[in-house]
């Protein structure tokens, strides 16, 4: 089966287009990258199907609650926005396998990222990182952490 892919990278959208919902119930992969979104309108998070939403290189501050009705995502990308948290909820999305959060002002990432039982790459570079949760480790299927340029975040070994 072809999945279903918008490409709206590059058009200067200030705001989540409305014709977006004409594709609402077909729509898998959508790409918002490098737009001027600054929020999502509720009536985004009834997407069904969507499992990949690339929305780097816009301007939100905020992912809200609602995040977690996308439960089908399997690819999340926010980075270089201006997220300062990410909510608890995003422990809710059981099949993120992709998450990037880059080049945002995160200073930590919650508890319940260890939820994310198939979650294999996390990409935080460049945010303001200065701890990691220990639930990470529930995260088995992990075979990427990247945390380069958080310049607070000092990892403390244990020597014997």
């Amino acid at each position: 089966m072809e999945r279903k892919v918008l490409h709206w990278s590059y058009h200067n959208f200030r705001e989540l287009p409305t014709e977006l919902q004409d594709y609402s119930d077909e729509v898998e992969d959508i790409y918002l990258k490098e737009n001027f979104i600054k929020e999502f309108p509720k009536w985004f998070f009834e997407i069904r199907f969507l499992k990949f939403l690339q929305i780097s290189g816009n301007l939100i501050e905020e992912l809200p609650e609602e995040i977690k009705f996308l439960s089908n995502l399997d690819f999340l990308d926010v980075s270089k926005n201006a997220l300062k948290r990410l909510p608890a909820c995003i422990g809710e999305l059981k099949n993120i396998e992709r998450l990037y959060v880059s080049e945002n002002q995160l200073e930590c990432l919650p508890e319940e990222i260890g939820n994310l039982e198939k979650l294999r790459v996390l990409e935080c570079c460049k945010n303001k990182i200065t701890y990691i949760p220990i639930t990470l480790a529930n995260c088995e299927a992990l075979e990427e952490l990247n945390l380069n340029d958080n310049e607070s975040l000092y990892l403390k070994t244990l020597t014997c």
